[in-house]
């Protein structure tokens, strides 16, 4: 995930309140989706630029494409975010783990649809001395982590959702900006 580690570090705004974040009512799980029309273009086309967009937004993206369906216009993605907070303590950011996701893309002629959904957080093998322990938060949704408050404050779990919430809005534009830069070439090459 190359440009996410960019995006988190634009992200690490560590706001006193919690970004609300879109539920959707028949699910009840937090879920980012939109459609973006794109006049002239073709299913083939707007899928060909946003599967590149999805080999270089992530390190590897073999193991983050679940489907790949150039015929149906559909391509699903696991992936991660990783996620830090403020440590008073020692270093300026501590490490916490990372937000898992999946993004399903569904392309038709002239529009495409992005949904990002299932959001659990995971930060296992936390190590305090010779101390391993799970500090999960799990399911973003949750008002208090899976994990418990001691392992993981209300400041921080809150500041793990924004960082979320950022991240999907810049990976929401990165989306449209690829799809926007369409282009059919006419070399012959």
């Amino acid at each position: 995930m190359k440009k996410l580690l960019f995006i988190l570090l634009i992200s690490l705004s560590y706001n006193s309140y919690s970004q609300i974040m879109p539920i959707d009512s028949s699910t009840k799980q937090i879920t980012y989706q939109g459609v973006d029309t794109i006049n002239g273009k073709t299913k083939l086309e707007i899928y060909s630029a946003i599967r590149g967009w999805v080999a270089t937004a992530f390190i590897n993206s073999k193991t983050v494409i679940q489907m790949d369906d150039k015929e149906a216009g559909k391509i699903i993605c696991t992936a991660n975010i990783p996620v830090s907070f403020l440590n008073r303590k020692s270093e300026p950011y501590q490490d916490a783990g990372y937000v898992k996701f999946v993004l399903t893309l569904l392309i038709k002629d002239g529009k495409y649809k992005f949904i990002f959904n299932d959001f659990i957080h995971i930060w296992e093998n936390r190590t305090t001395g010779n101390l391993k322990y799970d500090s999960s938060g799990g399911k973003l949704e949750n008002e208090k982590p899976d994990c418990g408050t001691m392992s993981l404050g209300k400041s921080n779990w809150d500041s793990i959702k924004n960082q979320t919430h950022n991240t999907i809005q810049i990976i929401i534009k990165d989306i449209h900006t690829s799809s926007l830069s369409i282009s059919v070439s006419n070399d012959n090459f």
